[in-house]
């Protein structure tokens, strides 16, 4: 078998085998690292990984890292949690500078999500004089 050299994570450089099992050819696992300013920011780091046979687990340099915010957010006076995709960050420090812009867009795209659900349910017509109260849309 080939030896492949690479950053392993709390292991030796070894030869990679390949791993075995039900899941092995679809699953892809992250490692997953939490930063927060300790009050409303969180940003979620997901490095991927691969996994050998043997169970070494090393970083998987063909995918990218996901960054992940996190915030409470206040919709009609109910505050909940959101979660949204800060993209095009290649360190923890660019998603934080990305943070507010990419807060800003995916709260865009759900305010359109919420409206066109919104037109789309005022568009429905109800039958009046059908018995079993069919909704046509």
């Amino acid at each position: 078998m080939e030896e492949i050299k690479e950053e392993v994570i709390g292991a030796e450089t070894t030869e990679q085998e390949e791993p075995s099992g039900p899941l092995s050819e679809t699953i892809q696992l992250f490692k997953h690292e939490s930063f927060t300013d300790g009050n409303l920011v969180y940003i979620d780091v997901m490095t991927p990984i691969k996994l050998s046979g043997t169970g070494k687990v090393s970083i998987d340099k063909e995918r990218k890292k996901t960054f992940i915010g996190k915030t409470q957010v206040d919709f009609s006076g109910k505050v909940g949690p959101y979660t949204f995709m800060i993209e095009d960050s290649n360190n923890v420090k660019e998603a934080i500078d990305k943070f507010d812009d990419a807060l800003e867009a995916a709260l865009d795209r759900t305010r359109e999500q919420v409206e066109n659900m919104r037109k789309e349910q005022e568009s429905k017509v109800i039958v009046p004089n059908d018995n079993k109260g069919k909704i046509i849309t």
